[in-house]
């Protein structure tokens, strides 16, 4: 929300604040509402700008109102330093409207010093207050998987669908809570739906191509998903990139997944192959009949940083090929000669 108000400004702000200089604070209160201007609303409950709702046009001189919203600035560029200043701000708030502002910026704070557990709970807090709310349930949802709370997150997700049958993020939740369970069946059932619904992003093709992938299934209906996740990103999102180029290497269309794979590296830092790059080198290796090559890139594939996904991860489609392959044939010594 405040991308526009720069980190040296709150920096700034945050001096004014140290040294009880509460009228500069002011003057850096009034520079940002003209910056961000005021929250336009809309159709949810749940502020878009909680620094809106805590400074509007004509705020009074009050240290307090002062102190918070410019907790809910710093919050944008300094995280950490705001965390101790929002908590006592929204303990002390009671108007509702106030309330609900400061535990957006709670929510946000958390979320960005990875405290999930904080977050899941300013987001509970969040949709006590407004029921059904879009950001709040997206903003609870990021904190449950973060805590591996999946049968929350499933609970979440029945609950949106009970109030909307067709609701394509509430099956976007059951895929992703049957992926981490290990139920590819079920996984896959979620995500055609999704598709069927005619609301499916880049991301949704993208998982199910994978998802294809990982089950052996690279035909032509696989290959037009992780087409379409490449068309829908404007072919600029290293890991959609990533799957089209495992995909063309499958299915023997050497040229096609060496050229998306450099694609790949351009849209990442430094332009240099990751751990998951090595697995699509293995497939065009063992393509061009190279298979200790291909043994040697599989081997520098890594496990999954994140517990629960290996079953969908490369590192496994990796570990598959290497069982295929067998090992590595070492060439027989001569016999020496008898002197």
């Amino acid at each position: 929300d405040l991308h526009s108000f720069p980190t040296r400004r709150s920096s700034d702000l945050l001096r004014h604040l140290q040294r009880g200089d509460l009228a500069g604070a002011r003057r850096w209160l009034d520079w940002a509402h003209e910056d961000l201007g005021n929250d336009a609303g809309g159709a949810d409950p749940v502020s878009q700008k909680p620094f809106a709702a805590l400074w509007p046009p004509a705020a009074g001189d009050d240290a307090g109102e002062i102190r918070c919203a410019a907790a809910v600035l710093l919050a944008e560029g300094e995280s950490a330093k705001a965390l101790p200043l929002l908590h006592p701000c929204r303990d002390a708030a009671g108007d509702p409207a106030r309330r609900g502002a400061l535990d957006l910026a709670l929510d946000l704070a958390s979320a960005a010093t990875g405290r999930y557990a904080e977050m899941e709970e300013a987001s509970g807090r969040l949709l006590a207050a407004a029921p059904g709310s879009e950001r709040a349930e997206r903003l609870q949802a990021q904190a449950l998987i973060s805590l591996d709370r999946w049968d929350d997150l499933r609970n979440l997700a029945e609950r949106r669908l009970r109030r909307s049958a067709d609701d394509a993020w509430a099956r976007e939740l059951l895929a992703r809570e049957a992926l981490h369970a290990g139920d590819l069946d079920r996984a896959e059932s979620e995500l055609r739906q999704v598709v069927k619904s005619g609301r499916a992003t880049a991301n949704d093709f993208n998982e199910l191509a994978w998802l294809l992938l990982q089950r052996g299934r690279v035909d032509g209906e696989a290959l037009d998903f992780g087409q379409r996740a490449a068309t829908l990103s404007d072919y600029k999102q290293g890991p959609i990139l990533h799957t089209l180029a495992c995909l063309y290497a499958e299915q023997g269309r050497t040229a096609e997944a060496y050229r998306i794979l450099v694609q790949s590296l351009g849209a990442k830092p430094g332009e240099a192959p990751g751990p998951d790059d090595w697995y699509v080198f293995g497939r065009l290796a063992e393509q061009y009949g190279l298979p200790d090559v291909a043994r040697k890139y599989y081997k520098r594939v890594l496990p999954p940083e994140r517990p629960g996904s290996e079953a969908i991860s490369t590192y496994t489609l990796a570990a598959r090929r290497l069982t295929a392959l067998g090992d590595e044939k070492r060439p027989q010594r001569r016999a020496a000669r008898a002197l």
